[in-house]
Order: C-alpha cells, then sequence, then structure tokens
C-alpha cells in the first residue's frame, strides 16, 4: 500500500509542470556554487581532503612494501649464495683451482658459513622446533 502511494506521487510529480523544475535528489554535488566561499572554510576542506587521500593509498602502500619486502629478501639471499656459496670465487687466482683438492678445509668451512648463516634455513629450524613442541 505504502508503495503504490509513493509511486502514485511520482506519477503526479512528473505530470505537474511546476513539480518538473525541481531537481530530484542525486548522488553528485552540483558543479557551480552561488557564493565564494571563505579561505578558512577552503583550508578546513583540503585538510579533510588529505585524509581522505591519504586513506585511499593504503593498499598502495601495503603493496609497495610487500613489493620492497620480497626484493631485500631476493637481494640478501643472492647476496649469501654469492659471498659463502664454495664453488663461487670471485678472485682469478682461484677460479682456475678446483677448490676442493687444492684447498678442502676452506671449502669445509665455507659449506659450513652457507648452511648455517641461511636466513630461510633458521626460519626453517625454528619452525620445526615449534611444530615438534606443539605435538
Amino acid at each position: 500500500m505504502i508503495m503504490a502511494s509513493r509511486a502514485i506521487k511520482l506519477w503526479r510529480s512528473f505530470a505537474r509542470p511546476a513539480a518538473a523544475n525541481r531537481g530530484f535528489a542525486t548522488a553528485t554535488e552540483p558543479r557551480m556554487k552561488a557564493y565564494w566561499p571563505t579561505a578558512s572554510f577552503l583550508s578546513h576542506g583540503e585538510q579533510h581532503a588529505s585524509k581522505s587521500n591519504k586513506a585511499e593509498f593504503v593498499p598502495v602502500y601495503v603493496a609497495l612494501g610487500l613489493i620492497a619486502l620480497s626484493v631485500s629478501l631476493g637481494l640478501f639471499t643472492a647476496e649469501h649464495q654469492i659471498a659463502h656459496n664454495p664453488s663461487v670465487r670471485v678472485s682469478k687466482k682461484r677460479r682456475e683451482e678446483i677448490p676442493e683438492i687444492t684447498d678442502p678445509d676452506r671449502v669445509v668451512s665455507e659449506s659450513d658459513q652457507l648452511l648455517n648463516r641461511s636466513l630461510f634455513r633458521k626460519v626453517v629450524v625454528v619452525y620445526r622446533d615449534a611444530v615438534t613442541h606443539a605435538k
């Protein structure tokens, strides 16, 4: 019943010419104002707009932070592999040699460093200990 009366009022407003000049409620703001706002109104509005703009970029900041985290972990892993891998030689003198034959003690120590200083291996050990203690 209520919906029918609303529909009738709507059709009557379309039929009357005076009601046709009246605007319906919309979600958009009018484009032009009849007056120029004061300076204090503008500064207050800019502060409010800047806070809302910052809130709009939160997902972007989160995505950039995750990208930066993944890049830093990748660079750390690459540096770790190059610095501590026993088969990687930076100096030209040692590149020509077979390190397992000429200096086996150094290869063993570098292999231990590679395994013991790995960040991801430490994370796995902590996770494995937590899982075994939870059982």
